[in-house]
């Protein structure tokens, strides 16, 4: 009994923290073409050459090396609490296949497949937002820390600190704290103040999702709720002609904008979206009973390598 709330605490965290790579994994499949060898994570940039040929082969190996250099790098996050530092499980990254890819990836400011870790905390940090790291392994080093204090509180008062109900796990890295993902997340937070183009005053959450420490920017949500539907409406059609005006009409509808004047269908979600080989982009609103929310998204898509964007038009 004494390590059961523990035990329901890391699930609990793991279900907050893990879903796919990261919670929320929505990405429809990228533009479609042949399955790609799976490969670690690189900044390599050659140009694809003439399947077969010799420098086909060359690119290959040299894309693998600098890949497993990269990838050896970004395996060196501290986790957990007491100063240890635990094993990271990056997963098995794919390059972008043959075909279109993305003109842009940009959003709030940020650039996805180049911005940094730091570049990143340090953008939103002057925009005023107060952003957290709300990753497995972040959450489980708070709940150690928490319970280090237990213990050392226990043995200060003379009492058996293996009496304390989690005590055996502060050590112990569960198998969730394996991914060095980095979830910055930033709440309750005035989306008008993103620098990228107007946007109507109103309360959400940015959220930028790294695959580790030193990875490049992966994903980037931008979620807000309005009070009525027309807010909504208007900021869901904003959203749509600003990405239309950089993509083109959107390659995937779901659902219809309602009529000016009309509510959404609770439950019911509206998303347009962009596919690109590097990348994708969509916006979206859905009424869970508490009032209409719009979301914005730019990413690579899963299991791409997050610098994919990077791989070419490196000036964007």
């Amino acid at each position: 009994m004494k390590t059961t709330s523990f035990l329901m605490a890391v699930g609990f965290a793991a279900a907050a923290g893990v879903g796919g790579w990261y919670l929320g994994q929505t990405n429809a499949p990228a533009a479609a073409g042949p399955a790609q060898p799976a490969v670690t994570i690189s900044s390599n940039a050659n140009a694809a050459a003439a399947p077969g040929s010799s420098s086909a082969s060359e690119s290959a190996a040299e894309s693998a090396k600098a890949l497993k250099a990269l990838a050896k790098k970004a395996r060196t996050a501290m986790g957990g609490g007491g100063g240890n530092t635990w094993e990271d499980k990056l997963p098995e990254f794919t390059d972008p296949t043959a075909g279109a890819r993305s003109p842009h990836t940009s959003l709030g400011g940020l650039r996805i497949g180049f911005s940094t870790l730091e570049e990143s905390r340090q953008h939103l940090e002057k925009l005023g937002y107060v952003c957290r790291n709300a990753s497995v392994r972040a959450m489980m080093g708070q709940m150690r820390e928490r319970k280090v204090a237990e213990i050392e509180k226990v043995k200060a008062e003379g009492g058996d600190p293996d009496g304390v109900s989690g005590a055996s796990w502060v050590n112990r890295q569960t198998k969730h704290e394996k991914n060095p993902q980095v979830r910055l997340a930033c709440d309750k937070v005035d989306i008008s103040r993103l620098p990228d183009r107007e946007r109507p005053s109103a309360t959400g959450r940015v959220l930028a999702l790294f695959d580790s420490e030193t990875l490049p920017l992966r994903r980037l949500v931008i979620n807000r709720g309005f009070a009525d539907a027309a807010s909504a409406r208007a900021d869901l059609l904003a959203s749509i002609d600003y990405h239309a005006g950089r993509f083109g009409a959107p390659h995937l509808a779901n659902g219809a904008v309602p009529a000016e004047g009309e509510k959404f269908t609770p439950y019911g979600l509206v998303r347009r979206e962009w596919h690109y080989v590097d990348a994708d982009v969509k916006v979206s609103v859905l009424d869970l009973g508490r009032g209409p929310r719009v979301t914005e998204e730019v990413g690579v898509p899963w299991p791409v390598r997050p610098d994919a964007p990077a791989m070419s038009h490196a000036g964007r």
